[in-house]
């Protein structure tokens, strides 16, 4: 086991001992002691400059698979029925978490009070029209800071989505019908892209896979950090220059 990952776990368990005594103190209605805070961001501090190696664990080389190799062996893969909608929904558009389920499938615009009513369900949308089809996220990790998100359906996937004759109403359904629970979609994703490239790969990996693919040959953040300190300005400020 490398030195990374050895850190990267003994970080992880004292992460959540850590949390585990905040939470403690805070549910007695106690002020959270200061080596405790104190604690707690000294750990973010040494995990945020690890994570900044931007390198691969030995336990992430073990499920890592490059883009390329996941779009060539879909390619190759012969997938029916809801597996194959699966592989598209991750592989033919970027792919987001497990937010695709709950999700309801319509096919007219749904009005202002309807979306307050899904969102309110805890369901997300696939607003299939004709021209403008598109997913609307109403409920996933960070809504509460990027609020509803409307995203335009690929044609390709739309296609694929179509191809499915899915009714109105859920579509991603597990053993009795019933709308696939979080946990059923993490794992049918691993099976499914361990069949197709012989790796565990789960929705973090095609997510680190997929950005990775799409800002290759771009600096690492260590160089993009000396960047915009020798120009006496910020990261962010970098970027804006930067053009496209």
């Amino acid at each position: 086991v490398s030195q990374t990952l050895m850190f990267m776990r003994a970080q992880g368990i004292k992460k959540m001992f850590l949390s585990a005594l905040s939470y403690r103190e805070k549910q007695a209605g106690r002020s959270v002691p200061t080596v405790v805070t104190a604690a707690i961001k000294d750990l973010a501090i040494k995990t945020s400059v690890k994570e900044k190696e931007q390198k691969l664990t030995d336990k992430e080389k073990e499920k890592y698979v490059q883009w390329d190799s996941i779009i060539e062996a879909r390619d190759k893969a012969t997938l029916t029925g809801q597996d194959a909608l699966i592989v598209a929904l991750y592989t033919m558009t970027a792919p987001v978490r497990l937010d695709y389920t709950p999700m309801v499938v319509l096919r007219k615009t749904p009005t202002k009070a309807q979306i307050q009513s899904y969102k309110a369900a805890g369901s997300n949308l696939c607003v299939l029209l004709p021209r403008t089809p598109s997913f609307h996220f109403l409920n996933y990790k960070t809504a509460t800071t990027y609020g509803d998100v409307k995203l335009p359906i690929p044609k390709a996937l739309a296609d694929v989505i179509r191809a499915q004759n899915i009714p109105n109403g859920s579509w991603l359904l597990s053993v009795g019908d019933q709308p696939m629970a979080d946990k059923y979609l993490s794992e049918r994703i691993r099976r499914i892209f361990h069949d197709m490239t012989g790796k565990i790969v789960g929705v973090n990996i095609l997510r680190h896979s997929y950005i990775s693919k799409v800002r290759q040959g771009e600096l690492s953040l260590p160089q993009k950090e000396a960047l915009s300190k020798s120009m006496l300005h910020s990261p962010y400020e970098s970027e804006l220059y930067r053009k496209i």
